[in-house]
């Protein structure tokens, strides 16, 4: 196991619209026994049509997890705000 988890980068925050929250939609690692490569996400407005994009920064988050045995998978994790 990791001294500590691992997150993506991104700001520990989900906003957009009239709200703005503390948290965020995470992906985490918690052993060094799998590989984890987080995704970008990007504003609609600014991803590229080969881009991961959301609607509202925070509020979904993805990474490709790959296991020591087996094959590679898309892990997500999603807030909806409402």
């Amino acid at each position: 196991m990791p001294a500590r988890v691992e997150i993506d980068p991104s700001p520990w925050r989900t906003g957009g619209g009239d709200f703005h929250r503390r948290w965020k939609a995470a992906v985490v690692k918690l052993s060094d026994r799998v590989g984890v490569k987080w995704m970008e996400a990007k504003p609609l407005v600014d991803a590229r049509s080969d881009e991961f994009a959301v609607s509202y920064p925070g509020t979904l988050a993805a990474a490709t997890v790959t296991p020591p045995d087996g094959e590679s998978f898309i892990a997500a994790s999603m807030y909806a705000p409402w």
